[in-house]
């Protein structure tokens, strides 16, 4: 990840314009800190400053070489923050300035040029800036561009800053170029082909990116030696296939507005606005015919807001064009349409109406229409199973695909949404679940999980049909974890449980263990037990755990807790052990196995003088330890919790002492 700009480069550059600091002039640290300064600026890809709007002038945002817009005063901290803001708030005002940036490759001559420039000639407003454009007209500024509000388009629209700024300085360097007589060609060329890709960082989304695109056109004839075609294309060039399809879809939308304000009342401006806008995303959607990243549903909207004419859409892509036609036709009104394959006049009509109404689901899941999903599918099962979304393998494949991608991308609302939805589908929608529970991105996988669980014990024989067809230990695993959650009993999920204790695979054990637990509580004791001693270390955690669950009726079991603990993966197993104990809360024991136990893994030197295990465990455990040492109460556990009432750990002193005057144990101290 690229890092950000540092705020000391910034406060350094705020210094040099505002001449303070070691800049201040006649200092002997200047000309060292302006070569620094030189130094820190050229070794930067890009950097950018632009104040606010005339009336927000301390609205400074900043721009590197992360595609993150920044605000100055986050990035300035403390002193500096309230120090330079204001005066560095007036030097913009004074100068008139919209935009500084600086390019990788700057030299030191230029960097003092440009300060001296702006700090100690006595030349302000309009004298400054042809001052400006003399010397970046010479080649002397190259590597620096600097906007005046002068300079920028006038739009009787509105424009978002940034944008605005953008377009500025887009139409002044590109206007410097074609009058740097002073630059050979490979320069300018060098220059032409930095200027572009810095201009275009500015708009930072999608939204922001299609509106510079829609205002080219306030630029488009004021650029020397560029026709309106060929500056579309120089800045179009810039972005990948990706990023196109995103942004024509936002002109689309942002005609679809016009077209609305223009019919709601006569205006020559938005009429004007709406011929521009149209010209900049045919020229969008015909660089992205010649680089193979057109889509049928760009195509539709392209002839939806009239860019297109549906003759001019590919053959091939036509059909598909057309369902889109349909699906948005069907938006406007659905009564109409489910009335019209109602009252369809052969069975034959009325199976070729549903289906094709049925082939919109994967468009409405995609344009997030759930309410319209959900009312879809319950028309269609009126009709019977004839109509069984897996008579169309292909369809539910596509509606499949749009759900992962869901799951993946939108927000939570959205997922919980299509979760709802799904389960609706019925067995179908069941088996869509079952297979993106076996999704590649875990993020689909957890989800599709959460959905076959909210459906109940409506799953269960879905879960055991697919499971012959499931190869690997995957799917029985997750099968084991739904079963769990949902809560599911009965003989054959018993069976099912105790079969998957003998699986060679320890995932399927381990989930096993603690589902047979679940469901059966204290009459999975033996069963568990029997885990503690599997070959597998997070099986036999798991079982420790569980007994939690089961509760512990024959003393052996406690037998066999100490023993663990006492052996080389003591103390990995020792949090649950403790963990399961505190809920258990167990009475005296005749074996003082597990007692003594405890009472090692609280030892150390500096507790009782004796020598404690290796890894002795942090304080969380040993607050446990505690807990179960009083739950006891025997002669040995008061002795312990005695000595360690006078341990310097404050903490584990105190929970000591609230035990033994909870239980009267200080009366045989």
């Amino acid at each position: 990840m690229a890092r950000k700009v540092s705020s000391t480069l910034l406060v350094s550059l705020c210094e040099a314009l505002l001449g303070s600091g070691e800049f201040t002039p006649g200092k002997p640290t200047r000309r060292r800190a302006l070569e620094t300064l030189a130094g820190r600026l050229g070794a930067e890809e890009f950097l950018c400053l632009t104040g606010g709007q005339p009336e927000k002038y301390q609205e400074f945002r900043v721009w590197d070489r992360t595609t993150d817009r920044m605000d100055l005063a986050e990035l300035l901290q403390g002193e500096a923050r309230a120090e330079l803001l204001p005066l560095l708030a007036g030097f913009w005002r004074d100068r008139g300035l919209a935009l500084l940036s600086f390019r990788s490759g700057l030299p030191p001559v230029e960097c003092e040029t440009l300060i001296h420039l702006l700090t100690e000639l006595p030349q302000r407003g309009e004298a400054l800036r042809q001052r400006v454009i003399e010397l970046q007209a010479r080649g002397r500024l190259q590597h620096v561009g600097l906007l005046f509000y002068e300079e920028l388009p006038d739009p009787e629209r509105s424009v978002a800053w940034p944008v605005l700024c953008a377009l500025g300085w887009l139409q002044k360097d590109l206007n410097l170029l074609s009058r740097c007589q002073s630059l050979d060609i490979a320069a300018q060329s060098v220059w032409r082909k930095s200027l572009v890709p810095a201009v275009l960082r500015l708009p930072q989304d999608v939204q922001e990116q299609s509106d510079f695109l829609a205002n080219l056109d306030l630029i488009a004839d004021r650029v020397d030696s560029f026709t309106s075609d060929d500056l579309a294309f120089l800045v179009l060039d810039q972005f990948a296939p990706t990023d196109l399809a995103p942004i024509c879809h936002a002109l689309c939308a942002l005609l679809g507005r016009l077209h609305k304000r223009a019919a709601q009342h006569s205006d020559g401006a938005v009429a004007e606005q709406i011929s521009q806008v149209n010209w900049m995303t045919r020229r969008v959607a015909e660089l992205l015919l010649e680089r193979g990243a057109q889509s049928a549903e760009l195509y539709h909207n392209l002839v939806l807001r009239k860019v297109y004419v549906y003759e001019e859409i590919p053959s091939e892509i036509r059909e598909q064009v057309a369902s889109f036609q349909i699906l948005t036709s069907f938006l406007e009104n659905p009564l109409k349409y489910l009335n019209e394959i109602e009252t369809s006049s052969s069975p034959e009509t009325l199976a070729a109406r549903l289906w094709r109404l049925l082939e919109m689901l994967p468009h409405l899941l995609r344009v997030g229409r759930y309410d319209v999903v959900r009312e879809v599918l319950a028309f269609a099962q009126r009709f019977g199973h004839s109509f069984d979304l897996t008579h169309r393998p292909e369809l539910l494949g596509e509606i499949q695909q749009v759900a992962a991608e869901t799951l993946m991308n939108s927000s939570r609302e959205k997922q919980k949404e299509l979760l709802t939805t799904l389960p609706q589908m019925g067995a179908t929608g069941g088996r869509l679940l079952i297979e993106l529970a076996d999704h590649r991105e875990r993020s689909v996988r957890r989800a599709a999980l959460d959905g076959l669980a909210g459906m109940g014990q409506t799953v269960v024989p879905l879960l055991f049909e697919q499971l012959e067809h499931k190869p690997g230990w995957h799917y029985l695993r997750n099968m084991l974890v739904l079963l769990t959650k949902i809560g599911v009993g009965g003989p054959k999920i018993e069976a099912f449980f105790r079969a998957s204790l003998e699986h060679d695979e320890p995932h399927i054990r381990r989930e096993a263990v603690h589902g047979l637990a679940r469901l059966l509580r204290s009459d999975a004791e033996d069963q568990v037990v029997a885990s503690l001693a599997d070959s597998d270390l997070e099986v036999r955690r798991r079982a420790i755990v569980c007994l939690g669950l089961t509760g512990i009726r024959d003393e052996q079991v406690y037998r066999r807790l100490a023993d663990l603990l006492g052996s080389r993966q003591g103390v990995d197993l020792a949090v649950q052990v403790v963990a399961t104990l505190a809920r258990l809360r167990p009475a005296p024991l005749t074996d003082p196995a597990l007692e003594k136990a405890l009472i090692k893994l609280l030892g150390s030197n500096r507790l009782f003088g004796l020598s404690g295990q290796k890894g002795t465990p942090g304080r969380d455990l040993k607050l446990g330890t505690i807990k179960v040492l009083g739950s006891l109460g025997t002669r040995r556990s008061r002795k312990a919790l005695q000595r360690l009432s006078r341990e310097p750990d404050a903490v584990l002193a105190r929970a000591a002492r609230d035990l033994l005057e909870a239980s009267n144990l200080f009366a045989d101290q």
